[in-house]
């Protein structure tokens, strides 16, 4: 089953388009996520083991 894009309110930079790395915000590089998904996703872009629990 797709995401429910309405509780997608967090966009995610993907790939080499991470802002805190020195990425552009651009369309092409964003990824909507809900804010619990966004939080894991960058701690795992920045290196963190896994989920905060």
């Amino acid at each position: 089953m797709p995401p429910d894009l309405r509780t997608c309110d967090s966009p995610h930079h993907v790939g080499e388009g991470v802002v805190a790395l020195g990425g552009t915000d651009t369309d092409g590089n964003v990824q909507p996520l809900c804010g619990p998904c966004h939080k894991l996703k960058t701690r795992e872009d920045f290196g963190a083991a896994g989920p905060p629990f």
